[in-house]
């Protein structure tokens, strides 16, 4: 009976220990079942814009989840701080009694009030809200150069997936030509060396298409491990190379507003946490100066009557090390080491501004010239165009060779890859001119 008994609450127990985790296990099932259905239903492709791959990822990335932590730590922390102002009320009740002879006796009342406020509470709520500010700047800086890196792999996969749909029609037309330059030889209208030609033109192009396939199937699988997709979900990119870029600020204004950056914040931050500390390190070795006070009644019985009185206790004390005073003492080389640390944060903030300048400087320099690269490129491309035309139409009438066509197909192919390439280069400055913006975006 006992064993049945203790068999039955055994079981009841381990249901209810184990409820948590089976509800646990089915919100994930659920949240699983959710990132499926939005992965694409029935095999279908899961199509994704700059934006939509951006937030995926972002959910998924694990230093994301580690400085969300962080921030909420530090929020913790700084609520914790706000408490530790409250002053420390303490009161204390002693009512004693003693026998001190037969016929005598005395009775004591005290009581004593302490409130204890230190000082050293507001610069340990000054510590955690400087954390925090630099918690909250953290997480923006890696929000934008997440997204920024992100967007550049979002955009080179869209360049190789034009660069290889180019290539395929490059390789398709040179075997068109080549089953024609076939057809021509064997009717004797053209020579053996044109036929070759036409031949090794196909060689060619067969490992050019190959590299490119192989760097984005590996591109293409970091970039589905990244939004926590499966390798079999296959992804259909719906953003486009050619952009037609926002107005930009001027240079000066966009220098202007790093100081405003998340980056610098978190620097800043961090150099105010230092001084700080370099401030409360001189309070930690002043003399220390303790008062209290403790007031009472005292009744006691004699053999002549009662005797009622008060009693007061004061006490003052004042404390202070001389060996703060010497050449190697710790106070003096805690403030060295204070002193080295602000000054390295002082440098440290210096040192990334000028770098953001540097880069924004460099970025804005190449985000002009790419203007005139595509500029160039587009009329190279016309004028491939025109050319390749010209020499379809004169070889169809006999006045130009086959090599000559295929010269004249080559210089467009490559002129609408240099005009791809001219495309995706200025996106990629601009997505990183935009991560040095205010808004970041």
């Amino acid at each position: 009976m006992n064993n049945k008994f203790y068999g039955s609450l055994f079981l009841i127990l381990l249901l209810i220990a184990a409820a948590p985790l089976t509800a646990q296990s089915v919100d994930s099932g659920a949240a699983g079942a959710a990132d499926a259905v939005a992965a694409g239903e029935g095999g279908e492709p899961l199509v994704l814009s700059p934006a939509e791959a951006f937030e995926r990822a972002y959910r998924h990335d694990l230093s994301q989840w580690q400085n969300s932590r962080r921030l909420e730590m530090a929020a913790t922390q700084q609520r914790w701080r706000y408490l530790q102002l409250l002053p420390e009320i303490e009161a204390q009740g002693l009512l004693a009694s003693r026998e001190q002879l037969p016929t005598e006796w005395s009775n004591d009342l005290s009581a004593s009030l302490r409130v204890t406020f230190s000082a050293s509470s507001i610069a340990e709520l000054e510590r955690a809200k400087l954390r925090y500010t630099a918690a909250v700047a953290e997480l923006e800086n890696y929000r934008r150069e997440f997204r920024a890196e992100l967007y550049q792999t979002y955009y080179r996969l869209l360049l190789l997936q034009e660069e290889i749909k180019l290539q395929e029609k490059q390789l398709a037309s040179a075997r068109a030509r080549l089953e024609a330059a076939q057809y021509d030889f064997e009717s004797g209208r053209i020579s053996e060396y044109e036929l070759l030609s036409a031949r090794l033109t196909v060689q060619e192009q067969k490992p050019q298409i190959e590299a490119s396939r192989i760097e984005y199937s590996s591109i293409v699988e970091r970039f589905k491990q990244n939004l926590g997709l499966p390798e079999e979900q296959d992804i259909e990119l719906s953003g486009l190379l050619q952009i037609e870029p926002a107005e930009v600020p001027a240079l000066q204004e966009l220098i202007e507003g790093l100081e405003r950056g998340p980056g610098l914040q978190a620097d800043r931050a961090a150099l105010e946490q230092q001084r700080l500390s370099r401030r409360m390190l001189h309070s930690r070795y002043l003399p220390q100066l303790s008062i209290s006070l403790s007031r009472g009644v005292v009744n006691s019985f004699e053999g002549s009557g009662f005797t009622e009185y008060d009693s007061a206790q004061y006490a003052l004390s004042l404390s202070f090390s001389f060996n703060d005073l010497l050449p190697g003492s710790e106070y003096r080389n805690a403030r060295h080491t204070a002193e080295t640390q602000v000054e390295s944060a002082r440098r440290r903030l210096r040192e990334n501004l000028q770098n953001r300048q540097t880069q924004l400087q460099e970025t804005s320099a190449k985000l002009q010239k790419a203007e005139r690269d595509i500029e160039a490129a587009q009329l190279k491309l016309e004028l491939a165009e025109r050319f390749y035309r010209i020499a379809q139409e004169e070889y169809e009438s006999g006045r130009r060779d086959l090599l000559e066509v295929e010269d004249a197909e080559v210089k467009r192919s490559a002129a609408r890859l240099d005009l791809l390439r001219a495309y995706y280069n200025r996106t990629s400055l601009l997505i990183t001119l935009n991560s040095y913006t205010r808004d970041g975006r």
